[in-house]
């Protein structure tokens, strides 16, 4: 089973490797539940500031995990007598959620730039899991209407019971940011 700091380490290392730069890297407990969240930016390596176009990769991690990764499997998660199910049947493969979150500033037409997203995801991932495009937008009371943020997210589960790689994802992200930096309604 691998820890919070092999998960992370991977992740960072995986983003270098594949031509991104991480940068403001956050590692966060919460001292009341020992709940951990990971997460940073990135970017292309061959883009320049301020870097207008790129990616967030979170996860967070519960402290539930954190007991498992020290004390390891043998020990029961429950005490079976206030749990309805034995500790020994429940399901042990422990997923974690790695979320991959586009942000980009763009001027356009709000139908138009859906399909020019949707068309850069498509050309860029070879699977189904394609990420969901959310907008905030302000209407002045003339119905104008201006786009004040934009992002695309995506979730991959990721089991930590085993060895992790995640080369081919970060591969997948810089492929995604450089797609989306060629449009030209992005600013």
């Amino acid at each position: 089973m691998i820890t919070y700091e092999v998960l992370s380490h991977a992740l960072i290392r995986s983003a270098k490797e594949a031509g991104l730069k991480a940068y403001n890297v956050k590692s966060m407990m919460n001292t009341i539940t020992c709940d951990r969240e990971f997460s940073f930016l990135c970017t292309p390596e061959e883009s320049d500031e301020p870097y207008t176009v790129r990616a967030e990769i979170d996860f967070h991690w519960d402290s539930v995990l954190t007991a498992q990764t020290v004390y390891g499997n043998n020990r029961p998660v429950f005490d079976e007598s206030s749990a309805s199910v034995p500790s020994d049947e429940l399901d042990t493969d422990f997923l974690v959620e790695l979320q991959i979150k586009y942000s980009f500033e763009a001027d356009e037409n709000i139908d138009k730039l859906n399909q020019e997203l949707n068309r850069v995801f498509a050309k860029y991932m070879s699977h189904d899991n394609i990420p969901s495009i959310r907008w905030q937008l302000i209407v002045s009371n003339k119905g104008e209407q201006k786009i004040t943020s934009i992002w695309a997210v995506h979730y991959w589960d990721i089991n930590i019971k085993k060895d992790v790689e995640f080369n081919q994802i970060f591969r997948e992200i810089h492929s995604v940011l450089m797609g989306l930096k060629d449009l030209s309604f992005l600013k």
